[in-house]
């Protein structure tokens, strides 16, 4: 199941694929999560997350803001008080400088929203 996450994590700091966040997509579909971490016990290590268009957590870049078309994130880790990190590219708006892969933390508590949850592999 770590297939995504091997690739994200070789890759900090360069772009895979299109640079666009969808190329870290994978797996097969497994459920959603919901506001405030509803679903939280679903989630492990090297899954994919596609966050809905609109949704928000809180991390270690301030409010993580999700834009209209939705963002896939690969879970790196996840700890039961709902705080994980996660790796992910085009994340400064589509500029050549968010393009590439960047390891970052949230609080899914801090969730508004939600997200589809893929196997990552």
């Amino acid at each position: 199941m770590l297939f995504r996450s091997q690739l994200a994590q070789a890759n900090i700091g360069r772009t895979v694929g299109s640079g666009d966040c969808s190329a870290l997509k994978g797996g097969a579909r497994l459920g959603s999560l919901g506001g405030g971490g509803a679903g939280i016990d679903k989630l492990a290590p090297g899954m994919v997350l596609r966050l809905s268009p609109g949704s928000s957590f809180s991390g270690s870049m301030g409010r993580f803001n999700v834009s209209s078309s939705g963002h896939y994130i690969v879970l790196e880790a996840i700890r039961p008080d709902g705080t994980f990190t996660f790796l992910d590219q085009n994340w400064m708006g589509g500029s050549s400088a968010g393009r590439r892969v960047r390891r970052a933390t949230g609080n899914f508590r801090t969730l508004k929203g939600s997200a589809t949850i893929y196997s990552g592999d």
